[in-house]
């Protein structure tokens, strides 16, 4: 199963990165990249789902570890709100501190 997920996300990440990216851009620099969730908000929740999938993060395809189900089951939900939180909390200050900016 692992295996399968792999390969279902990791190309997923190279085809978002180096199809849609490097495409539209022409440049590996970051720093050219900002401001890309305001013109393209499907591709960022695309980038950040893949990418949260591929660190393993809990509820996606590449957690697969039985130890680590058993011991974190009651804690399922809890640990997908969570992290939902921490990423709704940094886009909202990222916000203000745009907002703050102009």
């Amino acid at each position: 199963m692992l295996s399968i997920a792999h390969g279902f996300v990791s190309p997923a990440l190279f085809m978002l990165v180096g199809g849609v990216l490097y495409d539209r851009y022409h440049t590996r620099v970051i720093r050219y990249y900002r401001g890309m969730t305001s013109y393209m908000p499907i591709f960022a929740a695309l980038f950040f789902a893949f990418t949260v999938a591929n660190m393993g993060t809990p509820t996606t395809l590449l957690t697969s570890d039985r130890r680590f189900w058993r011991y974190t089951q009651p804690y399922h939900l809890k640990l997908s709100v969570g992290s939902i939180n921490i990423t709704m909390c940094d886009t909202s200050e990222r916000m203000l501190r745009r907002q703050a900016l102009l």
